[in-house]
């Protein structure tokens, strides 16, 4: 029999880099932690990303067996290793925070799934949990998909606390909003069930006040976790409408050809009007299967503890170097980075992925703008490139009368004379290979590909990103920042 060691590290082999490691042992339901030493050789480290999972495995005979998987909690450099703490998935789960209320009629199983999916989706699997009530023979909750997953309508109800209604309740744009106090139904009901057994915070409390607001969706789905899914998007146009109805300052604009003149109230664009962090879905597959939620958000409002000697203080002097100086007195290029690290911010801070995707790129672009690349045209190559395409369209165009003729004409002006221009694409490659900064095709792969879906964005055609491809590139991204800040030490004055 022959064995070995398989350390992945989000995905990255480092495995030839193992000094030593140490796995306790652990009670059951208790979480499991595991220790690493990992030679400090400096290149291989420097493609890795620590911010996601990591798996330990052996190899018997080209079966692989696994030991340990996790996150890591901690890493630093020790005398000898570069060391790091791993904690099991219960980590992520206590991380995300997920929970909330549900109806007697979801089996624990069932909710098991459902708690353990949020936090985890890719590592739980429906033939796995095995269904305990009544049910002969035994059966996974992959045998009743059909019943858990199948397409139907389910209720979505989540509180605006930044509207009030005067009525007991007011349809538009496909969405029922209504007074908590006024409603009488079985969701109602529910509701002050579940938030009764929860023993929330005042401020949670609030959320469901039978005198908040709220909205109600139907919608087709299939499962809870697509109703939330769906009922969310939903709701999220709701309040953009309400946002932009509430804020909107033109006195007079056209409607079917006729002139609307706007009531406009000062007092509505001081409203915050913001998604709340609770939900409630009921499936109407019957009355008493519901899920009152609570989503985490992406960020915490936890404190950072800091100390003098911090590590994080002392990250990259030059930063520090160049968020003390004042703007006057910085370079364009400085500038342009120090924008992309605030971009960088709020993509982090974004409340979903899709949002964060559209901020990444902003600082991809912020920090590669000024990126110089060999041109390919000289001015002169440029001049004659013109004139040349102009003697055809005047040829060809000949007959066409002097208004469409000049506008072509600007076109290849506009085009031609951007012939240098560089894409994004093309810079993000130069700037890695005269740096040597090194991605696998997977995550080069997921780069462009998220690159695409942001323009699939633009372009108004339905797209998805999740949190952890977003932490991904984010990754990618800091590795250039790095390589763009060190450009920028070695040039300042004084460098040498």
């Amino acid at each position: 029999m022959s064995s070995e060691n398989r350390i992945l590290v989000n995905g990255i082999d480092v495995s030839d880099l193992l000094e030593w490691k140490y796995l306790p042992d652990h009670k059951i339901g208790e979480p499991a932690t595991c220790w690493l030493g990992l030679a400090k050789e400096a290149n291989k480290l420097c493609s890795v990303d620590l911010r996601g999972r990591i798996t330990v495995d052996v190899v018997i005979d080209g079966q692989i067996r696994r030991l340990f998987s996790g996150v890591i909690t901690e890493a630093e450099d020790g005398q000898k290793d570069y060391m790091l703490k791993c904690m099991d998935p219960q980590r992520i789960m206590e991380e995300k925070r997920t929970g909330g209320a549900f109806g007697q009629g979801l089996w624990e199983e069932e909710i098991f799934f459902l708690l353990a999916w949020s936090a985890m989706p890719e590592s739980v699997h429906l033939d796995a949990i095995q269904v305990r009530p009544t049910l002969r023979p035994a059966r996974s909750l992959a045998d009743l998909k059909d019943l858990l997953f199948g397409a139907r309508e389910y209720v979505y109800i989540a509180p605006i606390p930044s509207c009030k209604i005067t009525e007991s309740d007011i349809q538009f744009a496909g969405v029922r909003v209504f007074k908590a106090e006024k409603a009488v139904s079985e969701d109602s009901e529910y509701i002050t069930k579940a938030v009764t057994s929860m023993k929330l915070d005042e401020k949670s409390m609030q959320y469901w006040h039978n005198s908040t607001t709220r909205a109600e969706i139907r919608i087709e789905a299939k499962g809870f976790h697509d109703a939330f899914d769906k009922g969310r998007a939903k709701f999220a146009r709701l309040l953009d409408y309400l946002s932009f109805a509430s804020n909107f300052s033109t006195p007079c604009f056209t409607l079917r050809g006729e002139h609307h003149y706007h009531h406009y109230r000062r007092d509505t664009i001081l409203t915050n009007i913001a998604e709340t962090a609770w939900a409630y879905v009921r499936d109407t597959y019957r009355t008493d299967r519901y899920w009152l939620r609570w989503f985490s958000p992406h960020r915490y409002d936890d404190s950072i503890g800091i100390t003098n000697n911090d590590p994080i203080l002392s990250l990259h002097t030059f930063l520090q170097h160049l968020i003390a100086m004042d703007d006057a007195s910085l370079s364009d290029n400085e500038r342009s980075l120090l924008s992309s690290v605030h971009a960088m911010r709020q993509a982090r801070q974004s409340e979903n992925p899709t949002d964060a995707l559209g901020h990444f790129w902003r600082a991809t672009e912020f920090l590669l703008t000024n990126y110089n690349v060999t041109p390919l045209f000289s001015k002169q190559d440029r001049a004659d490139l013109i004139s040349a395409a102009k003697t055809v369209v005047l040829q060809k165009y000949v007959n066409e009368h002097g208004g469409e003729q000049a506008r072509r004409l600007q076109r290849l002006d506009s085009y031609l004379n951007r012939i240098n221009d560089v894409p994004i694409r093309t810079k993000w490659s130069l700037f890695c290979i005269n740096h040597g900064i090194e991605f696998s095709k997977e995550e080069e792969d997921l780069l462009w590909n998220l690159k695409t879906r942001r323009n699939d964005l633009q372009h108004g055609r339905e797209t998805i990103a999740t949190w952890k491809e977003i932490n991904a590139i984010l990754g990618m991204l800091e590795k250039v920042i790095v390589a763009a800040l060190n450009d920028l030490a070695s040039s300042a004055p004084g460098s040498q």
